[in-house]
């Protein structure tokens, strides 16, 4: 059976949750889903979650990454910012969850990788925007609920501490 997306190159750099799941889930609908992590300060965040220190073994980030293809690269050297750009050149998406600026400033911007391919579909999705008082903080599950108020939302009555 020929699966929805099959044939459709993601590129992915992500961390944790929200980036990892949705190339987790374009992989599972049929896409070729290649993550790019950076040998140098850049690996997934969930690889430190393994039992035995094997960054290569972390239950949580297998399960968060399953069906997805991974390289590294050296992002601040001169052949793995080359090697990135190719890919990218012979790629249909492009999936970004990390602050905005990230990619401009490895030189990964959405201009650069435009010019090597017209045609690719960005998804940038820091937490907190690309644009405004806090976007360029980092951010995690809980301190996007708290800012999002949901935390006070589900806080149990009678209660005068938030959850």
């Amino acid at each position: 059976m020929t699966l929805a997306i099959e044939g459709v190159r993601v590129v992915e750099f992500t961390t944790a949750l929200a980036g990892p799941l949705a190339g987790r889930y374009l992989a599972e609908a049929g896409a070729e889903v290649i993550k790019v992590e950076s040998q140098h300060g850049g690996l997934d965040s969930f690889r430190v979650f393994s039992d035995d220190g094997n960054v290569d073994g972390s239950a949580r980030y297998l399960e968060n990454n399953l069906g997805v293809k991974s390289v590294r690269l050296n992002l601040r050297n001169e052949t793995g910012l080359r090697l990135a750009t190719e890919l990218l050149a012979v790629s249909d998406v492009l999936i970004d969850n990390f602050r905005p600026d990230v990619l401009e400033r490895l030189g990964l911007g959405v201009e650069t990788v435009r010019a090597a391919n017209p045609g690719l579909i960005v998804l940038k999705m820091p937490g907190f925007g690309s644009t405004g008082p806090r976007f360029r903080q980092g951010s995690w599950g809980p301190n996007l609920l708290a800012h999002g108020g949901m935390t006070h939302l589900w806080n149990h009555p009678g209660l005068p501490e938030p959850v």
